[in-house]
């Protein structure tokens, strides 16, 4: 499967450190993230991509239409694609385990998250759809360990996914990328809900607005994962400042 990490070219300090984590991972492609500092909004709305009153920080349209340039090749291709941001550190194993979690899935995905931000939640369920159950973590303690785990034997599972936040890993399908597509774009204002723990958020950024569609979609998240980040606000290329 073709593997890119977006990055900006403004930022080459961001994809130098991105291949020195990851250097095990040698066919991870760059793809140049769209500068949306330099983007004009009103051609945007005229290129039916944003609509007026979007809430996104300049920084967080530039993510989403990088991330809107991949899935359109991977649906133009009719390819699966993975994504990586470029703040991502990968698992030692994890092409080998990727490659056994998809095979077992066959045609069934729309997407695959293979990591999220631990200051958030995940909600997810067993594959049989038992009942969902939620899980809280604790950022700090996975950015003191994660080097170690990265590098220790990992037996993930598949996990149906309901709610998440991040999109620093993930695989997408060409039908998952045109389902995509069409709920996420234009951006446009509306609210996330995610009612197991009476959350509700304004649309802020492409994750977000993921998120509100991983419920209604064939979407998965592997467990445990074998991609993390530490969400650094303060170096973040999304979040204001």
């Amino acid at each position: 499967m073709e593997t890119f990490v977006i990055s900006l070219r403004r930022t080459p300090e961001r994809y130098e450190q991105f291949t020195r984590n990851n250097a095990r991972h040698k066919r991870i492609v760059r793809a140049d993230a769209v500068d949306g500092k330099t983007r004009s909004l009103d051609d945007l709305r005229e290129g039916g991509l944003i609509e007026s009153s979007l809430a996104y920080t300049p920084g967080a349209i530039g993510n989403a239409l990088s991330h809107h340039q991949l899935w359109v090749y991977a649906a133009e291709k009719n390819i699966p694609v993975t994504i990586c941001e470029d703040d991502a550190f990968l698992h030692d194993d994890f092409a080998a385990e990727q490659e056994k979690l998809l095979r077992r899935l066959g045609d069934e995905w729309d997407v695959v998250l293979w990591g999220w931000n631990f200051d958030s939640i995940l909600l997810a369920a067993p594959e049989t759809s038992l009942s969902p159950f939620l899980m809280q973590f604790r950022q700090d303690e996975m950015r003191a360990h994660k080097l170690a785990y990265l590098k220790a034997p990992v037996h993930p599972t598949m996990l149906r996914l309901r709610a998440a936040f991040g999109s620093m890993c993930y695989s997408i399908s060409p039908a998952g990328a045109q389902r995509y597509l069409g709920y996420c774009f234009p951006l446009r204002p509306f609210e996330i809900a995610v009612p197991e723990i009476n959350f509700r958020m304004n649309n802020v950024a492409l994750d977000a607005a993921m998120c509100s569609l991983y419920r209604n979609s064939r979407s998965w998240v592997c467990f445990p994962p074998l991609a993390v980040t530490d969400n650094d606000h303060g170096t973040s290329t999304v979040q204001p400042r």
